[in-house]
């Protein structure tokens, strides 16, 4: 019961979806000074100078029809050996392949995948990209198995070590090396301020790089690798869009196991 509370409150990105889920995710961004926000790289910044002027509504488990759950990484008919693709969308490709026309000099992968039908949309989808901090949400998949698998335990207590102090987005830099929090308290920190210490007492905890490396490619995730410890500011942790989906069908399928049945 406490890791379904901890799913119904830590979860805050879907990256596979339907046009019926998507209708039920809001956000709404406050703040006087707009120039700030609206030069905003990404999410970090946000959460870690604004936190308490970003609202997010979110409908974490919404009640729909969900596909047949396969495992099976080598079947190139099912997108991440688990959901079954169907075809490509191309009305939506021509619109985004529209509006990229008009920013040639950007160059994006993307990658969506509606789950009811197994439809997507692939645009240099499996391009290879600086994973930034998207590389925590594999990462809190990771800790979730171990969680259920009983290895790791919420309430257990982290030390943060002073090798594992990292600058950038979250506040845990700015305490004192050697100080205790639970395991639910660091998550919490990763996920909700992108703390870079705290994905690192996440990382130490789950075995280090090279096990979570192992543990993506058992998944499927062919771009998605860890080389530094966070935060990584030349860039060399990498994933891809479709590594990002495949991360979450294999999320959906966990998720499927362990709650709602």
């Amino acid at each position: 019961m406490r890791l379904r509370s901890f799913l119904l409150t830590i979860m805050s990105t879907v990256l596979i979806t339907s046009p019926s889920l998507a209708a039920g995710i809001k956000s709404q961004i406050f703040d006087d000074n707009r120039s700030h926000l609206e030069s905003a790289r990404d999410w970090d910044y946000l959460l870690a100078n604004y936190p308490s002027r970003v609202t997010i509504q979110r409908n974490l488990i919404p009640q729909l029809k969900q596909p047949e759950i396969f495992t099976n990484i080598n079947d190139p008919s099912l997108f991440g050996g688990i959901i079954p693709l169907g075809k490509e969308i191309p009305e939506l490709k021509s619109q985004v392949r529209a509006l990229m026309a008009h920013y040639s000099f950007l160059k994006p992968g993307m990658f969506f995948l509606d789950i009811e039908t197994g439809n997507y949309l692939n645009i240099d989808g499996e391009k290879v990209f600086p994973a930034a901090s998207t590389i925590k949400y594999p990462i809190l998949i990771a800790l979730f198995e171990q969680v259920d698998a009983g290895k790791i335990k919420l309430d257990e207590k982290l030390v943060m070590r002073r090798d594992l102090v990292a600058s950038g987005s979250g506040d845990l830099q700015y305490k004192r090396a050697g100080i205790k929090l639970s395991v639910l308290e660091t998550v919490n920190k990763m996920i909700t301020i992108s703390d870079n210490t705290a994905s690192n007492m996440i990382i130490d905890r789950l075995g280090g790089k090279a096990k979570l490396n192992q543990r993506f490619h058992t998944w499927g995730l062919k771009n998605t690798v860890i080389r530094n410890m966070l935060g990584d500011f030349k860039g060399t942790n990498t994933t891809s869009p479709a590594d990002l989906v495949r991360g979450a069908s294999h999320f959906l399928k966990w998720l499927k196991l362990t709650i709602i049945h």
